[in-house]
């Protein structure tokens, strides 16, 4: 049989009140008297009823994150950073996965919904994506992170594409480039505006220069390894001679990177090629792949506070906030 808070005080010699304050964070309990109580604990394996802690309090303790792919380290990485910023103010953090999917991304919104979760931070899969009217209806406090959908209103944190696509723009210029390509989801008609800040500020930058974006070399290309090996053989198709490709992430540009090595193109001497996020696999020695460093980490936090201001009853500004990016050769 389970052990109850009524044991837990039995053993540790203290009121059952203690044993409430020492699993709260932040409580007036003193740390020599949470540390006692919380070795009972262990030692008799309780385990906090935090569901009915949180009805008794009205108050949840839970908040949602969904992304499109969690085995995508940007994502991986958001849900580190997410679950961090979430425990330090004595919450909990519910990963839900919609791999680019909207149906399932909203079963994913009403399953959380469903455990009454107190907020969501939400990495949308599409433009058109409805999980902040979803989450509007039931009165769950939202917060769009990385990407907006069109129709999304509320507050957001994303990273700031249109200047991640000049610095790329800029470096390929002064690499002295001259047939430069993009790869985006979406090319004729771009996912998200956020990618559509991405082509903007690298055409610019490039025009800027008097180099120029062919239209013909804005390929359509998931943000996967695969999509970069897709994304590079129809590049050679249409414009073999590009001499700089500029990847929407460097899943991608991996992915293009061993499609020009099997064509027998080198990066960095017949090919310069950029992604984006900075991932640690792009410092190894043998790859070696210059990146757009999104400061994922401040993003994660900025937004779960964010989440949590609104979800304390704070005042949310809908205006977006933008995180600078920084070029890492």
């Amino acid at each position: 049989m389970a052990a109850t808070i009524r044991d837990i005080a039995n053993a540790a010699l203290v009121s059952e009140t203690t044993i409430s304050l020492a699993f709260r964070p932040g409580s007036r309990l003193s740390a020599k008297t949470r540390q006692h109580v919380l070795a009972v604990a262990a030692k008799l394996g309780y385990v906090p009823n935090q569901a009915a802690r949180d009805l008794r309090l009205r108050k949840s303790t839970v908040i949602g994150l969904i992304v499109p792919d969690i085995t995508n380290p940007f994502y991986a990485l958001i849900a580190r950073h997410a679950t961090n910023a979430a425990r330090e103010s004595g919450y909990r953090l519910f990963v839900a996965e919609s791999r680019w999917d909207i149906a399932t991304e909203r079963e994913s919104l009403v399953h959380l919904v469903h455990a009454q979760a107190g907020g969501v931070l939400a990495c949308f899969c599409a433009p058109e994506s409805d999980g902040g009217a979803i989450l509007r209806r039931h009165r769950i406090p939202c917060v769009a992170l990385d990407v907006i959908p069109d129709a999304y209103t509320g507050p957001a944190a994303t990273n700031d594409l249109r200047t991640a696509g000049m610095l790329a723009g800029e470096h390929f210029a002064q690499l002295g480039a001259r047939r430069p390509a993009l790869f985006v989801p979406g090319a004729d008609a771009p996912r998200f505006g956020g990618f559509r800040d991405l082509l903007d500020g690298f055409s610019e930058a490039l025009t800027q220069a008097g180099v120029g974006l062919d239209r013909t070399r804005i390929i359509d290309a998931e943000a996967t390894m695969e999509g970069g090996v897709a994304g590079f053989a129809r590049l050679m198709a249409v414009a073999p001679d590009t001499d700089a490709i500029f990847c929407g992430n460097d899943l991608c540009a991996l992915g293009a990177m061993q499609a020009a090595d099997a064509a027998g193109r080198r990066v960095g001497r017949d090919l310069a090629l950029l992604g984006i996020d900075d991932m640690p696999m792009a410092g190894l020695s043998r790859i070696e792949l210059s990146s757009i460093r999104q400061p994922v980490e401040r993003l994660s936090a900025a937004a779960t506070q964010m989440l949590l201001g609104a979800m304390q009853g704070g005042v949310t500004t809908p205006s977006p906030l933008h995180l600078p990016p920084e070029l890492v050769i």
